[in-house]
């Protein structure tokens, strides 16, 4: 049986896989930063600094690196942030050629480029992802597996951040208004943690190499969220469109496209939008 490390098990991806038993053929190690989480999980110091030390005795086949600072926002992102971002890499690399790790999947994003061919590059935690992906090229080249798999933008069980989802979810569940910025016409493409974890299953189970778009099949326009979100809960809440300005409406959706996946890694998306929305719907109803 493999052994695998979890690097931010405290996040919600980590939590999802921690509850779900996803990877019970491999023998997990949950690895975190906070001291607050305890039971099943190894706890190490800022940037897994401490980690040679504290695997010391334990032999590593893969890591799942899913540990990263985010901001609250790209414009909260600053210098900081992506000096400790990459030093967490860096201690990561250095770890997996010391210990020969045979694969390394990292969990990437698209941020905030909306031509990721070009790089146009707007903000430092975008620009700490991207360095992270060209830290697994240098893995690559020394003979690491490695998968860097860019999301949109994930959801799902334990997902505790405040973005338009929980906004619209919490709404509708308590019947009050749903307002949705500008002409409501600009689109997102929401991944669900579900399909997340499978592409991950997959990536540990097929030959992995470069960067992998990980998206939902299609995307959907906020007023069609809003809609979408009152039909599934049942609510009675209204819409109001344009009372405030949207200031992500002329920005642009990446081009992305899922057949790299598909065709060498097998995934297929097993959770559509809806099937997401109603397991994220139930889990805010428990909080």
């Amino acid at each position: 049986m493999k052994n695998v490390l979890i690097t931010g098990s405290g996040g919600f991806i980590g939590k999802y896989l921690y509850n779900s038993n996803e990877l019970s053929c491999y023998n997990v190690i949950y690895g975190t930063t906070s001291k607050t989480i305890k039971n099943g999980h190894l706890t190490f110091s800022n940037l897994y600094a401490n980690i040679e030390s504290i695997l010391e005795n334990r032999k590593i086949d893969i890591i799942i690196h899913l540990a990263s600072i985010i901001p609250r926002s790209f414009d909260d992102s600053n210098s900081q942030l992506f000096f400790d971002n990459t030093k967490m890499m860096k201690n990561l690399f250095d770890f997996s050629m010391n210990r020969k790790v045979s694969k390394f999947i990292y969990l990437s994003t698209f941020g905030s480029m909306e031509s990721p061919q070009k790089y146009d590059i707007k903000d430092y935690y975008t620009l700490s992802k991207i360095t992270g992906e060209h830290i697994c090229a240098m893995m690559e080249s020394k003979g690491i597996e490695t998968a860097s798999l860019r999301l949109t933008s994930p959801f799902g069980e334990f997902y505790n951040s405040i973005n338009v989802l929980s906004i619209f979810i919490d709404l509708a569940i308590q019947n009050k208004t749903i307002n949705v910025y500008g002409t409501g016409n600009r689109k997102q493409n929401f991944i669900y943690v579900g399909n997340i974890v499978e592409c991950i299953k997959n990536s540990l189970n097929n030959r992995i190499s470069g960067n992998y778009d990980l998206i939902a099949k299609e995307s959907i326009s906020m007023k069609s969220l809003a809609e979408l979100i009152i039909k599934l809960t049942n609510s009675k809440s209204n819409i109001k469109v344009g009372l405030l300005e949207d200031q992500l409406e002329n920005s642009v959706l990446p081009d992305f496209s899922l057949s790299r996946l598909a065709k060498e890694l097998d995934y297929k998306e097993i959770y559509s939008l809806i099937d997401g929305l109603n397991r994220y719907i139930k889990w805010r109803k428990t909080k």
